[in-house]
């Protein structure tokens, strides 16, 4: 039994990825399933993957971006040298756990294991368990110790698409939920498709598939497979809190994630079974890593969330006047019956004015002014009181008002638009949203 995992990310693992990948999708092994529906054609789709998915209101994903495929491969190579050492004093091996590495290494003694062929989604799921994810959750649990309290949960409920579609999540063992912080940790949900549902073709479109249409009318707009792929892995995911993921035919993988508020998506390219530099092996050693939270792995790019505003609509009722009980005719002097000074600047034909307009207000049906007009107000008094009160530039009062201001580095600039507002900061490095706290100095070209 081997003791050292090099081999398992070494360059020869690339060759065998081939005969442990490839023979279920190869046309001669599958023939053996008689039940199987013929494989597409190069470039086609297979029209099958009718998942029960429609357009949602509460459905938030709005851009898909993709992850640059260099910089994918050379992070996923860059990490795993970094932590992976020569050896390690654990074999391959965990009865404790039991697990153990299943994937045929060159030059190590590695058991067979024998799984029949498939003509189902069950078959599909056992193979992607069986082989690459019990491999890598050995490898993982091995590298990084801390992560032997997350365990792969098979979630056999009941699902309308359950023919079509299965999916499991990498998450911490139920046992170790003791509140309800405990069920929003990390966790990655992988979701496994035959390959005569999902073509490589179909794979393409998911990983380019740049926005989710809003919804509109089903019968009008439906979903194209995609699009409802999209949907449903979206579904599943913020039901289980997971913002990571996993999409495999077992023939191709993808690797995403989704942003803290959900509107984001990042999705690696089509990653073939028999890929090279990094293997299979190596991104799912990688995103495992990263969706476990270990220091140095990828990290979900932080985005600006933009909220639309609440539109508030006020019914104002038109109101009946009762009469009045009152005998005054209004035609009295005004300055004395109100308790102004008698003294004021202001005539007595504005302020039997401004009673005609206000008595107007009240018969309008909509409360405002029939003929607005500005009024020429005598500041004379705002210039007495400044000189009475020694209010000038330089009076204390003015320099403690002008102390008390904030710089215009510090002042809040709110800018709002019908349809959506968002609050930034000037001078800072933080962006404020609804749901997503966003640090413009993370400077991030890893995505497009």
């Amino acid at each position: 039994m081997a003791t050292s995992t090099p081999s398992i990310f070494s360059e020869a693992a690339a060759m065998l990825n081939r005969p442990f990948i490839k023979p279920e999708l190869d046309s001669t092994s599958l023939r053996a399933c008689s039940h199987r529906p013929s494989m597409p054609a190069e470039g086609h789709k297979t029209h099958l993957n009718t998942l029960n998915v429609k357009p949602e209101s509460y459905r938030t994903l709005q851009i898909m971006h993709t992850v640059k495929p260099t910089v994918f491969s050379q992070n996923a190579v860059k990490f795993i040298h970094k932590f992976v050492q020569t050896s390690y004093s654990e074999g391959d091996t965990d009865r404790v756990l039991g697990e153990s590495i299943t994937v045929p290494v060159l030059c190590y003694s590695v058991p067979d294991k024998v799984i029949p062929y498939t003509d189902d989604v069950d078959g599909i799921c056992q193979w992607v368990l069986e082989y690459p994810l019990a491999t890598v959750k050995r490898l993982v649990h091995l590298v990084f110790p801390e992560t032997k309290l997350w365990n792969l949960d098979l979630h056999r409920r009941d699902d309308i698409d359950e023919d079509l579609i299965r999916h499991f999540t990498w998450c911490p063992k139920p046992s170790l939920i003791t509140s309800v912080e405990d069920t929003w940790k990390p966790s990655m949900t992988i979701f496994v498709q035959p390959p005569w549902i999902v073509s490589p073709k179909e794979l393409e479109l998911f990983i380019t598939c740049g926005t989710l249409r809003p919804p509109r009318s089903d019968h009008e707009y439906p979903y194209e497979s995609h699009e409802r792929l999209w949907g449903k892995i979206w579904d599943v995911c913020i039901r289980k809190q997971s913002h990571w993921f996993v999409l495999t035919t077992y023939w191709g993988w993808v690797f995403g994630a989704f942003s803290e508020g959900w509107s984001r998506a990042f999705v690696s390219e089509v990653k073939r079974c028999d890929t090279a530099k990094p293997t299979v092996l190596e991104c799912l050693f990688y995103w495992f890593a990263s969706a476990s939270g270990v220091e140095g792995a990828w990290t979900i790019p932080e985005v600006m969330l933009f909220t639309a505003l609440t539109c508030f609509i006020f019914v104002i009722n038109k109101l009946d006047i009762l009469p009045s009980e009152s005998d005054w005719a209004a035609s009295s002097d005004v300055s004395s019956a109100s308790g102004c000074d008698t003294e004021s600047n202001f005539s007595d034909n504005t302020e039997v004015a401004e009673t005609a307009e206000v008595a107007q207000m009240l018969l309008s049906p909509t409360g405002l002014p029939l003929r607005p007009s500005v009024r020429k107000r005598d500041l004379s008094r705002v210039a007495d009181w400044q000189r009475d009160t020694h209010c000038g530039a330089d009076s204390p009062a003015v320099k403690r008002l002008k102390h008390a201001l904030p710089s215009p580095s510090e002042i809040t600039i709110t800018s709002i638009s019908t349809v959506s507002a968002i609050h930034s900061y000037s001078d800072v490095d933080d962006f404020t949203g609804a749901h997503v706290r966003t640090n413009s100095s993370e400077m991030r070209d890893d995505y497009v």
